[in-house]
């Protein structure tokens, strides 16, 4: 009985990065897109096959070999096992350099048994927040942060960027720099008065036209939302 081998997989994008297009790496060391899910966003974008990494079919019809870590159908560099080997080698790298930062510059910290768990991909942050009028009262109060992915205008792809969350506000912001950074163009500009603690206008930022630009943003499982921001 014979048996048929599979043709191995060909060389990507002519040795670039599938997913964020450099040339300097592998696709599955890529750092840029270091999240399965950031990964698969971008496959998803471009309509590519997860097993193999190329456009022009889908992955029940890809006749090329599979994941190397846990012979899967899929390609090893979204491989749920690599990418969180891979992570946790990060964290635990990192590890030893953020506690003795934290130790020496040790805040306030939120405490209790009542906290909400966050997801892996959160971060919940410490901070004194003045609540009153009185600069010397001040509250412990939480900063909920995030990655998410945007989708860049230039590069034509998803990248992730840092969000802030805050559940209370009815209007979206972002910076300049993230502007810049994911080619947004400003699609007309709104009159807004920016309040912050107590009801109590900011001083740099009041009343004045602010832009307005759509970001194009993609979820965990790929879906796609459009968010108005100023």
């Amino acid at each position: 009985m014979t048996q048929t081998k599979r043709p191995p997989r060909p060389p990507l994008n002519d040795g670039l990065c599938v997913f964020c297009k450099q040339a300097d790496h592998r696709c599955w060391d890529c750092t840029v897109h270091s999240s399965r899910a950031s990964r698969e966003a971008v496959l998803r974008h471009e309509h590519r096959c997860f097993n193999c990494l190329e456009p022009g079919h889908m992955t029940p019809t890809c006749t090329r070999g599979n994941c190397r870590h846990c012979n899967g159908k899929h390609h090893s560099s979204i491989c749920g096992r690599a990418t969180t080997g891979s992570t946790n080698r990060r964290l635990s790298g990192n590890q030893g350099q953020t506690n003795r930062q934290n130790s020496r510059n040790a805040g306030p910290i939120a405490s209790g048994g009542n906290q909400e768990p966050l997801r892996s991909s959160s971060l919940c942050t410490s901070v004194a927040v003045p609540v009153n009028e009185d600069p010397k009262l001040l509250k412990l109060g939480r900063i909920l942060t995030a990655t998410v992915m945007a989708f860049n205008e230039d590069r034509k792809l998803f990248e992730e960027i840092g969000v802030v969350l805050d559940t209370a506000s009815d209007t979206s912001y972002i910076a300049e720099s993230a502007v810049k950074k994911l080619g947004l163009k400003k699609l007309g500009e709104q009159y807004t008065a920016v309040k912050g603690v107590g009801d109590v206008e900011t001083s740099s930022f009041a009343r004045k036209n602010a832009g307005l630009f759509d970001v194009r943003m993609a979820d965990s499982n790929g879906n796609r939302l459009s968010i108005l921001h100023q």
